[in-house]
């Protein structure tokens, strides 16, 4: 049976049941094949400069995560990172953009070349 929510609820702050189901889906399928998907979340650090854009997570873990990471240094990052890092509570508070699924759609891809263009994630 999947998990409707993240593991964790210092996790589950940052996702609502569609968004966890939807990064699930998206690392199970990239587990199969190459894909490019959508961000589905834009967590950040409004006091460190940390922008996540997070497009899937490890159906298995529920932990870790794929996306753009940029730490504010001017040399955003396409990889892998853990939530639970992220999230805790000994570093700064990390926070949904409530915003961002009100953006256009674009694929990781496209936001990861104009991160690296732009020295940031941009949107």
């Amino acid at each position: 049976m999947e998990t409707l929510t993240a593991p964790h609820p210092t996790i589950a702050h940052l996702f609502d049941a569609d968004e966890w189901s939807q990064l699930l889906m998206n690392g199970r399928i990239a587990n199969r094949v190459h894909t490019d998907p959508v961000p589905v979340v834009k967590p950040f650090t409004p006091h460190a400069d940390w922008v996540w854009l997070v497009a899937e997570i490890h159906p298995e873990d529920g932990d870790t995560a794929m996306g753009l990471i940029d730490n504010g240094q001017g040399f955003p990052v396409k990889g892998y990172f853990r939530l639970s890092d992220i999230t805790d509570p000994s570093k700064p508070p990390v926070y949904k953009d409530l915003n961002f699924h009100l953006r256009p759609k674009r694929p990781l891809s496209e936001h990861y070349a104009d991160a690296v263009k732009a020295g940031a994630i941009t949107i």
